[in-house]
C-alpha cells in the first residue's frame, strides 16, 4: 500500500542518515559490503588494506548502528538494521 511504501522509504532515509554519520573509511567499507555485495577479501583488495581491517571496520559499523539506534530510541530503525545485516 501507499502508506507502507511511505513508511519503508522513511525508514530507509533514517538508515542512510545513520550510515552517513559513520567515519568515512568505515562508511565506505560498509557500503561496499552491503550495497555492492563485495566480500571482505574483495574489499581489502580494492582498498589495498588487510582483510582483518575490513572485518574490524564492519564490526565497528554494526556497533555504531546499534549504539545509534539505542541512543535515539528508534525501534523502527532496529528493523532496518536487521535488513542491513
Amino acid at each position: 500500500s501507499t502508506l507502507t511504501e511511505i513508511e519503508y522509504n522513511d525508514l530507509l532515509l533514517n538508515a542512510e542518515k545513520i550510515i552517513d554519520r559513520m567515519p568515512v573509511r568505515q562508511r565506505n567499507i560498509f557500503r561496499l559490503s552491503r550495497e555492492k555485495g563485495l566480500s571482505n577479501t574483495e574489499i581489502a583488495q580494492k582498498l589495498k588494506i588487510s582483510r582483518k581491517t575490513v572485518e574490524n571496520q564492519l564490526s565497528s559499523a554494526k556497533a555504531f548502528i546499534k549504539k545509534t539506534i539505542a541512543q535515539e530510541d528508534l525501534l523502527a530503525m532496529f528493523f532496518i538494521w536487521l535488513f542491513l545485516r
